[in-house]
């Protein structure tokens, strides 16, 4: 019995988290895009349901070639009078399989370095946009991740978020705030395997002694205690500068 509660327990422990992970990436990166720098129109049309957890949002920047560097992305968005057509593909984006809204970044001039990228809004029954499944991943199996791609990907003109040519500054001040967020977490690792660290070692005996009185046992134990209190001022001075009103790159970049 005890067995089997401990396994329903761990069961919704992993429900919990896959809830709160997709709930985060899609409030940080997909609603937040939205109410910051989308018109009214698209507040209202979008946001409500998202809110509510009817709908998923995903946050599309990254592509095979080029990563995370939003300077280097490939996706085009071509001018086609009341339409922009988007072409190129994605990778590894969390919430792809169940989103129904994405923001996407795609470049329309190249010769105009950042100032050339533009963020988009794509619902995913558009035409000419697939989602494929990415499969087999070590971890963070709660977050479902999806190759997306666009061929000849039409959507109205209405969908530009934010300013034409502004797509640079909406992705660093999204990714800004919201590694703040990712850095929380890590440390709230750190100190879980800390903590599981530090109990076996008052457990284990070695040599007629527990391990955690041997010196070399000793000092990983005082590094990993240091660094996990340097990665929570740093963590919290990031979330300070934040909640001012600034815009602090270099700290949640740190």
């Amino acid at each position: 019995m005890n067995s089997f509660v401990l396994r329903m327990v761990s069961r919704e422990i992993r429900a919990s988290w896959r809830r709160l992970l997709l709930f985060f990436l899609c409030v940080a990166l997909g609603v937040s895009a939205i109410v910051k720098f989308g018109t009214q129109e698209q507040a209202n049309r979008h946001v409500p349901p998202l809110a509510q957890g009817k709908q998923i949002a995903a946050f599309a920047l990254t592509e095979p070639g080029t990563g995370s560097d939003a300077l280097a992305l490939e996706t085009t968005a071509i001018d086609d009078g009341n339409h922009w057509i988007l072409n190129g593909t994605k990778s590894f984006i969390s919430n792809g399989d169940i989103a129904s809204t994405f923001i996407v970044f795609a470049r329309d001039k190249r010769q105009l370095g950042y100032r050339g990228i533009s963020a988009f809004i794509v619902e995913r029954e558009t035409p000419g946009f697939l989602v494929n499944p990415m499969l087999g991943k070590m971890g963070l199996r709660g977050s479902p991740t999806s190759e997306l791609i666009f061929d000849s990907c039409r959507i109205p003109k209405s969908n530009l978020l934010g300013p034409m040519g502004g797509g640079y500054q909406v992705a660093l001040r999204l990714l800004t705030s919201s590694r703040v967020s990712v850095a929380a977490q890590c440390v709230g690792l750190a100190r879980g395997a800390y903590d599981a660290a530090l109990t076996y070692a008052q457990q284990r005996t070695a040599f007629g002694t527990v391990i955690a009185e041997k010196q070399a046992v000793a000092f990983m134990l005082a590094d990993m205690a240091t660094e996990i209190d340097a990665a929570r001022l740093m963590t919290q001075r990031a979330a300070n500068l934040v909640d001012a009103g600034g815009h602090p790159v270099r700290e949640t970049a740190m």
